[in-house]
């Protein structure tokens, strides 16, 4: 979307976007929120900021996190 902004959605096996599994949410790490869904180029998606880290959770199981790491210079 931009360098600071993303979205993660789910896919199948060719890479069609796909409704994600029943009792998914996606979960800010630092806040707790819960963070909604949007369809987007007809993909459900979680949009996400490259300033905070995520987890994708089923039925209060974590199966996938992301952890933030974008990296800023000066020079």
């Amino acid at each position: 979307m931009t360098n600071d902004v993303a979205r993660v959605y789910f896919v199948d096996n060719q890479g069609i976007p796909t409704p994600p599994p029943a009792n998914v949410v996606c979960i800010c790490s630092l806040t707790g929120e819960v963070i909604q869904s949007a369809v987007i180029n007809g993909a459900v998606s979680f949009i996400i900021l490259w300033m905070y880290s995520y987890e994708i959770k089923v039925d209060d199981i974590k199966i996938f996190s992301i952890e933030n790491q974008k990296q800023q210079a000066l020079t």
